[in-house]
């Protein structure tokens, strides 16, 4: 991949790592809608649908105390797409796709995690 670059092609597709994102989605299971893997899975991306009583739901994302190296980099609310902000404000039912490092899966996972 690292090759492809360097002649000039913007974008690769690696049947490989397409197959890990698919397989790791179904591992994870929960609210994870989707996963891909970036930059040879130095770093992931996925689509996280926010359930209505998490402890994330309703509170400003500047509030919260996000893992390092995580980042919500796109909100899907219906069926607007915005890049959210520090006074964005989570709801159930949206949909964000979150940009993190593959030691921050688990805790970043965590706050979307319904509460019982």
């Amino acid at each position: 991949m690292s090759l492809m670059g360097k002649v000039g092609v913007d974008v690769v597709l690696s049947p490989r790592l397409l197959t890990a994102g698919v397989i790791l989605r179904q591992v994870r299971r929960g609210n994870i809608v989707a996963v891909t893997l970036l930059e040879g899975a130095k770093a992931e991306a996925m689509e996280i649908l926010v359930p209505e009583n998490c402890q994330i739901t309703g509170k400003k994302l500047k509030d919260l105390k996000f893992p390092r190296n995580s980042l919500v980099g796109a909100l899907i609310h219906g069926e607007d797409v915005s890049v959210p902000n520090g006074e964005t404000i989570l709801h159930g039912g949206d949909r964000v796709v979150v940009f993190t490092l593959p030691d921050m899966v688990k805790k970043v996972g965590k706050y979307f995690e319904s509460r019982n």
